[in-house]
């Protein structure tokens, strides 16, 4: 399934080693306390790339493990302890007049937003109940698509394709993340 993306990481060098069984999915997923979405579960079924910026998910040494929950819970955090750097969407209503009614509608939101997984840097998958989900580019409160799905995803950082050619009609609505768009 994905092949061409698999070959254009090894043209780039990417190191890759054999892919993630069943027994290594559960422990990952009841260590972090999350499911990985489809599309990243059947990528990391075929390969997993340890290459510097890519995510070792066999790796459950300390360090690592703190690294990867460090990387799960940043994009959350980060947006949590600066809700004054989150601009109102129109789609949750009328903006209320008191900063602190609007703070909290904000942090509410953020609890309530899907969990992100890392992929790569700060390159994430919204861990929610869409078939194919898009990537995002999280870089504290910046937000932006960087893949329809993981495929095109891989196709833009790693291959030719431009970041430029993604269709957002393409891309499924995310709770929370596609509002800060």
């Amino acid at each position: 399934m994905y092949e061409k993306v698999i070959c254009i990481l090894r043209h780039k060098n990417v190191d890759l080693t054999s892919g993630l069984t069943q027994e290594e999915f559960s422990k990952i997923e009841e260590l972090y306390h999350f499911r990985f979405p489809l599309p990243l579960q059947l990528f990391l079924k075929e390969v997993l790339p340890i290459e510097k910026g890519f995510y070792n998910w066999r790796d459950f040494s300390p360090g690592n493990i703190s690294r990867i929950t460090n990387a799960i819970e940043s994009p959350k955090r980060f947006l949590y302890q600066r809700t004054n750097e989150i601009d109102w969407c129109d789609d949750w209503g009328k903006e209320p007049k008191n900063l602190e009614n609007k703070t909290k509608l904000i942090k509410n939101k953020i609890i309530a937003a899907p969990d992100l997984i890392p992929i790569f840097a700060h390159r994430y998958m919204p861990v929610c109940a869409l078939q194919n989900p898009p990537v995002l580019s999280v870089h504290g409160a910046d937000v932006i698509y960087y893949g329809e799905n993981l495929e095109n995803y891989l196709e833009i950082e790693f291959g030719d394709k431009k970041q430029a050619s993604i269709n957002l009609e393409n891309i499924e609505y995310v709770p929370f993340w596609a509002d800060l768009m």
